[in-house]
């Protein structure tokens, strides 16, 4: 058995060895140009896919690392405008402080800052309320304002950590008012999204689209505080006195922070 195999084994050595003597100098290497002429389309098939898949693979990674780099750059941009964003509340907050505090230090105020937490703007009545009560000192009749000195409204009702502001757009409030251009007094009254109308001036009154009304200090509110603008104005020949209709300064920049003078 073992002699048989070993007569197989030398038999394919003398064949190998013969092709390769054949091929190197009897047939000027036939066999091998016809082996690679035979196999050569197989070979430039398999070298053009091994090229297209050498480029997928690194295309892949590539891409993978732009998608990588991308959402990157992404995060840190809104990281970036985030930060912005809140330097610039900080600034308007720092801006809002320096100006309400500016203004109190003139005119001696003792304040109390607040944040607006709900607020209504529909229906019969304009109220808003704030985060500050009784436990910190707040009355009714307090003024409530904003920007320096402008009005909002009135503390109406008080509880022990919060209190609702009669907006100065609400039927319920009356302020006793002048006009800084013409020396005119007159009491407004809130009448909701039409603004305030002003009562009892009379027709001889020189009372001009735009001017400016501040509270007279007439009633329990500091002086000199600006309610509104005049918009409209109608005047009625049968009667004593004029239809002026003040647009509020608070109406289109209702702050979320507020003052409100002790």
């Amino acid at each position: 058995m073992q002699k048989s195999f070993l007569k197989k084994i030398l038999l394919a050595l003398a064949i190998l060895v013969l092709l390769v003597f054949l091929n190197n100098y009897a047939t000027n290497q036939f066999f091998k140009s016809f082996l690679v002429q035979a196999l050569k389309p197989f070979l430039i098939k398999t070298y053009a896919s091994l090229n297209s898949f050498q480029f997928r693979l690194v295309s892949w990674f590539r891409i993978d690392n732009i998608i990588l780099e991308n959402q990157f750059l992404s995060q840190q941009n809104r990281q970036l405008f985030s930060k912005t964003l809140k330097m610039e509340e900080l600034e308007k907050e720092n801006e809002f402080l320096r100006k309400e505090l500016g203004v109190s230090q003139r005119r001696k105020w003792q304040i109390e800052i607040a944040s607006i937490f709900q607020l209504n703007t529909s229906g019969a009545f304009r109220t808003a309320f704030v985060d500050k009560g009784s436990n910190q000192g707040i009355k009714s009749g307090m003024a409530v304002v904003f920007g320096g000195e402008i009005l909002v409204g009135v503390i109406k009702e008080v509880f022990p950590d919060s209190s609702m502001i009669l907006l100065v757009t609400d039927p319920r409030l009356t302020v006793s008012v002048k006009s800084k251009e013409a020396e005119v007094s007159a009491r407004a009254v809130g009448s909701l999204d039409q603004g305030l109308f002003l009562e009892l001036v009379a027709n001889q009154e020189n009372v001009k689209t735009g001017d400016l009304f501040l509270t007279s200090g007439l009633d329990s509110l500091s002086s000199a505080l600006v309610v509104g603008r005049v918009a409209s104005i109608k005047s009625d020949d049968r009667g004593l006195f004029k239809t002026v209709r003040l647009e509020p300064e608070f109406q289109n920049i209702l702050p979320e922070s507020v003052f409100i003078i002790k």
